[in-house]
């Protein structure tokens, strides 16, 4: 009984209603917290979007030069892949106009987002504007690089085993 006091009377003047509050550190401490975690949240997903982008390309790839060796295999004849427009598009161009089944294909390498040119290199490291499928299916071993804006600085490489058609990619970017 004697100790107990009116919460009123430790109170300096004018803070009656006082009621507890996060300072100014606190907040702003909330503050960064919250922005270091949404930049890792950007980041994650902006890495997905890189991941999901390669994996496309690369799909893409796959199913255009597998109906290319279909075509040779198929036809008996030479099926080249020619780079064209700028180093923009892929075409494919049988060697002989009598087989049946004369198809063009096309990879519009601006139909995927971020990447500007393409260029075909030979196992050799050789730049070539053009692969040649025999009529079994088969070509040299080579490499594509896909580029963005031109720039070799950002890159993406698909190295392509002429034999089977397997495709491993290489991603190079201008801070690696």
């Amino acid at each position: 009984m004697f100790l107990q006091h009116n919460i009123h009377q430790l109170l300096p003047v004018g803070h009656a209603n006082h009621r507890p509050a996060f300072t100014l550190i606190e907040t702003l401490a909330v503050i960064v917290i919250l922005g270091l975690m949404s930049g890792i949240a950007i980041s994650s997903l902006s890495a997905a979007s890189t991941e999901g982008n390669l994996h496309r390309l690369t799909l893409r790839w796959s199913t255009f030069e597998q109906r290319a060796r279909t075509q040779a295999i198929r036809n008996g004849c030479n099926v080249m892949l020619q780079v064209q427009d700028d180093s923009q598009r892929v075409v494919t161009e049988q060697q002989k106009s009598e087989a049946s089944g004369d198809l063009k294909f096309i990879f519009d390498i601006r139909d995927i987002d971020g990447f500007h040119t393409i260029q075909f290199i030979t196992f050799v490291g050789l730049p070539t504007d053009h692969i040649c499928i025999d009529p079994d299916g088969r070509s040299q071993d080579y490499r594509i690089i896909m580029s963005s804006n031109g720039s070799l600085r950002n890159r993406v490489i698909l190295s392509i085993s002429g034999v089977t058609g397997h495709i491993t990619h290489i991603i190079e970017s201008a801070g690696r």
